[in-house]
């Protein structure tokens, strides 16, 4: 396994890598990640459509070591203002329908929370009168690879892709301690915020029951 930065090649995510990036974000980023946990975020038909069809759109990049082993991926996509059914698909009762059709054990839990942290990317695009905004998905490192700065250097690769591509903001919801790291560390903005021992139902229980050592989740946002 490599030992320093200068070892590992970032890269575009090509549609060869596509298939291995997915079984990694499995690997390394669903298990942990606080959000997809507790809401039960299960492979099915529509999960992996979805983010199989995000790996492949060229705006998502990776890190692999000299001998080809992938140790890092940063998932993102591009919205575009002009894409009218895409923000169909994301209001009302459209949404809930959609959601209802991924494998999430308690879509219930994930609309609350989106609805508490206003994480809608499309009405940040009307505020912002924006024409296109990266909307970042995930980072996820191997755990051998963690603690040499990679998770900073893939979110900086993807701000370049985001520029390339015409994008005038990035956007997402960091929902661990680490990723919320990485986002302070690179000036990202805070639209909102979400405290998991807070975020408790009329029974005082919390809506998001598999957080583990994870405080919060956060709204971010950065001007490109």
């Amino acid at each position: 396994m490599c030992e320093s930065m200068s070892e590992y090649e970032l890269k575009v995510i090509t549609p060869d890598l596509v298939d291995r990036a997915y079984e990694f974000m499995w690997e390394n980023f669903f298990p942990d990640e606080p959000f997809c946990r507790s809401i039960g975020v299960r492979r099915g038909f529509m999960v992996d459509a979805y983010f199989k069809d995000v790996l492949k759109n060229g705006h998502s990049n990776a890190a692999l070591t000299a001998d080809g082993v992938l140790v890092g991926v940063r998932g993102g996509e591009v919205i575009s203002a002009s894409d009218k059914f895409g923000k169909f698909m994301g209001t009302g009762l459209i949404k809930k329908a959609f959601d209802a059709c991924m494998s999430i054990d308690d879509p219930k839990a994930l609309d609350a929370a989106e609805k508490f942290l206003d994480y809608n990317v499309y009405k940040l695009m009307e505020t912002t009168d924006a024409k296109k905004v990266y909307k970042g998905l995930c980072v996820c490192t191997a755990k051998e690879a963690r603690g040499k700065g990679l998770g900073t250097k893939l979110i900086e690769e993807s701000i370049a892709i985001a520029t390339a591509a015409g994008c005038e903001y990035m956007y997402l919801m960091a929902a661990s301690n680490n990723s919320i790291k990485i986002f302070d560390k690179l000036g990202f903005e805070t639209l909102s915020e979400l405290v998991y021992s807070e975020f408790v139902d009329a029974e005082g229980k919390p809506k998001l029951k598999d957080t583990r050592e994870h405080v919060k989740a956060q709204v971010r946002l950065k001007k490109l």
